[in-house]
């Protein structure tokens, strides 16, 4: 910026510059009167519109939240722009070429914050075209790389238009070239375009920090207005051999850390090209990753995103929402395209655990071949995506049908009640009637119920209304997860992380109410004394031993990996991750640390690699489920005895786990005459053993 805006320019610019062509790039608006528009505010959920734009006066103003302004405030509120930055921004979408005055400091004008949002935008975009000549510079390194893609069957040229780079596989190759360009290593490593260790962060020691990228594919990540604020980066198997040196290898896309800009709950790949055919179709297609939404618009789905290095959630849900004009338009539709593999099955049923959020039409797409977007047009082009776009089928029927197939064959009729009951309680969710009945109806054919006994199930017909009425009363507030155990057709509680678990399921011990983080009640050795008598009596009426063995031992692995005796790692890695299924967030981070080779190479790790290990594919609420566990207190009153405390909580809940939960789960193999489970007990037994002689 040259200097302080004139106040003319600035009069100018709201003049000419369209409030309703502004906003009408991040929300759907709908006209409603003479030069009044309405659409879903942009600044709080809303399934009724409260939010209106008068492109007449110029502002705009919720009924809901009373957020209001003119253009300049919603930049600045919605893209956390400054002042200066949103005039420039709206001076550029008005055509208005702005004059400054030169002797007047900005500082004295505005007290923007430390690093403003043009500077990372600036800085990003130096770092793609840095990446871009990296990959077409000719060299093996580039070839390499450049060989993943081309095999995709993208071209050059589709490659360059995607601004898709290479990282050099120097420690500072990029702060190097940055540092030439003018740049602070502070705005570097704002930018997350640096790692460090946890020391050099600490005492601000920017000659420890080294490139966070290299010897990886490297995709520009977008805000909605299309300013870079990110990257994800693609492992590239060739270099990796090449380069790594036996080093901790991380996982297969790394993406920029978590920022003021970037934040991979707010963010969608390709959201930026694909907003306007979003709006203009009220249809969006949602798949896996940035080759799959690349393969897609090339073949002509503009309105293609994908999430970027997160589950697809509510933070995206919003957005969408508001670009479709959910609720606003008639036959607006969110579509998931998933793989046919078993990680996109389980995509395509985590997404159905969000459709109470929205009022559009839900639909999946799967793969029969297993086969991915890009896959498949590689296969025949637009051929096969075409057919299975035009064959996609209604979420909940994707739903119904995966729970049935739960309890295949269906060979006896307490195996088809069963699969009904368990149907019940998805399509109880259904508001609309007449859909509701024709589902029930279907329900009836595709568990193979005979015609004849169809009229003996009126009542449960009328089972079904009272279910529905339960959900009317807790949908806008939770996840579809029942917690109506009278409802439930098991004598256990449903699973987290799925409407109806698998026929072979088999529950802990006792039954575990939803996981709420319970208080941690210190050993008799070690309680606290400023605990009453009743404090404690209280802990122990709320203390459950699964859950507090659970929390307490990822608190230390999240807390003191580095302090972790190694002769654990081979029993903690080989604990069956079925242990873990009521607790989806414990079963994540334990595969999050077999993933980085084990617990051996996990407790190796340190700053930025220890927190992307542990947070590899969680939600954005997870993460912070994570970081309480980083803050949660043990009842270590010596921090000498860190180490010892550390080891032997480890070691009692391996023991806990084996010996409550996967021996139990073997008993009832073996009472079915399982020889693979007798054996599998005995080395249980072993195991525990073992163990419990380690110090």
């Amino acid at each position: 910026m040259a200097g302080r805006i004139l106040d003319s320019s600035i009069e100018e610019v709201k003049q000419r510059a369209d409030i309703a062509d502004i906003i009408g790039d991040y929300v759907k608006l709908i006209p409603s009167g003479s030069g009044i528009f309405k659409g879903l505010c942009p600044f709080h959920s809303e399934k009724t519109p409260s939010f209106s734009v008068n492109s007449t006066e110029g502002f705009y103003h919720c009924f809901g939240c009373g957020e209001g302004g003119s253009a300049f405030t919603f930049l600045m509120k919605y893209l956390s722009m400054s002042f200066p930055e949103a005039v420039e921004f709206a001076a550029n979408k008005a055509g208005v070429t702005l004059k400054y005055d030169e002797s007047y400091s900005k500082n004295k004008q505005f007290d923007g914050p430390k690093i403003s949002r043009s500077e990372i935008v600036e800085i990003n975009k130096r770092a793609s075209e840095f990446f871009v000549t990296n990959l077409h510079n000719n060299s093996q390194d580039a070839q390499s790389a450049l060989q993943i893609l081309t095999n995709r069957d993208f071209t050059i040229d589709e490659i360059k238009e995607y601004e898709i780079g290479l990282a050099p596989s120097g420690w500072s190759d990029l702060i190097n070239y940055l540092t030439k360009m003018g740049f602070s290593r502070e705005l570097m490593r704002e930018a997350g375009l640096t790692s460090n260790s946890a020391i050099a962060t600490q005492n601000n020691d920017f000659n420890k920090e080294f490139d966070k990228f290299r010897y990886r594919l490297m995709w520009p990540i977008k805000d909605i207005a299309g300013g870079i604020v990110g990257f994800s980066g693609r492992e590239v198997p060739d270099l990796n051999a090449k380069y790594s040196k036996g080093d901790f290898k991380a996982g297969k896309y790394i993406n920029t850390s978590k920022t003021a800009f970037f934040n991979k709950s707010a963010l969608l790949y390709s959201l930026d090209t694909a907003k306007k055919a979003i709006s203009d179709k009220s249809e969006v297609i949602i798949v896996e990753g940035q080759t799959d939404v690349m393969a897609m618009q090339l073949e002509g789905y503009p309105n293609t995103v994908a999430a970027c290095g997160t589950a697809f959630g509510e933070g995206h849900i919003k957005i969408i929402r508001r670009l479709l004009g959910d609720g606003l338009v008639e036959n607006s539709e969110i579509i998931f395209f998933f793989d046919g593999d078993g990680a996109g099955q389980k995509a395509a049923l985590k997404s159905y655990d969000f459709d109470y959020l929205w009022m559009s039409k839900s639909s999946v797409i799967i793969s029969n071949e297993g086969m991915d977007p890009c896959e498949l047009r590689k296969l025949d082009k637009n051929v096969t995506l075409n057919k299975l776009y035009e064959t996609r089928v209604p979420l909940f029927e994707f739903k119904i049908k995966n729970t049935i197939e739960k309890f295949q064959p269906l060979n006896s009729i307490e195996k088809k009640s069963t699969a009904y009951n368990a149907c019940k309680l998805v399509i109880a969710q259904i508001k609309d009637p007449l859909v509701l009945e024709s589902y029930r109806q279907n329900v009836i054919k595709w568990c193979e119920i005979e015609p004849d006994l169809a009229k003996h199930l009126d009542e449960i017909k009328q089972d079904l209304k009272s279910t529905a009425r339960f959900y009317d009363d807790v949908q806008d507030n939770s996840p579809k997860q029942s917690t109506n155990f009278d409802a439930n057709p098991y004598d256990y509680p449903v699973p987290p992380e799925d409407m109806v678990p698998p026929p072979d399921y088999v529950p802990p011990p006792q039954q575990e109410p939803p996981y709420q983080e319970p208080p941690y009640q210190d050993p008799p050795d070690q309680q606290d004394p400023t605990d009453t008598p009743q404090d404690q009596t209280q802990h122990q009426k709320q203390s459950n031993p699964f859950f507090d063995h659970l929390t307490n031992l990822f608190a230390v692995l999240v807390q003191y990996n580095d302090k972790i005796d190694l002769q654990f790692a081979k029993f903690f890695d080989k604990l069956d991750i079925t242990i873990f299924d009521t607790v989806p967030l414990c079963k994540q981070l334990f595969s999050n640390i077999l993933t980085v080779g084990g617990l051996e190479n996990y407790t190796k790790l340190q700053g930025d690699d220890l927190t992307n290990a542990l947070n590899n594919q969680l939600t954005d609420d997870e993460i912070g489920r994570v970081n309480n566990l980083k803050n949660k207190v043990l009842p270590i009153k010596n921090e000498d005895k860190i180490t010892e405390y550390s080891n032997e909580l480890i070691k009692n809940s391996i023991i806990y786990m084996l010996e409550n939960i996967e021996s139990k789960k073997l008993d009832i193999e073996i009472n079915n005459n399982s020889k693979d489970a007798i054996i599998k007990k005995v080395e249980i037994v072993q195991t525990i053993k073992e163990l419990k002689k380690l110090k």
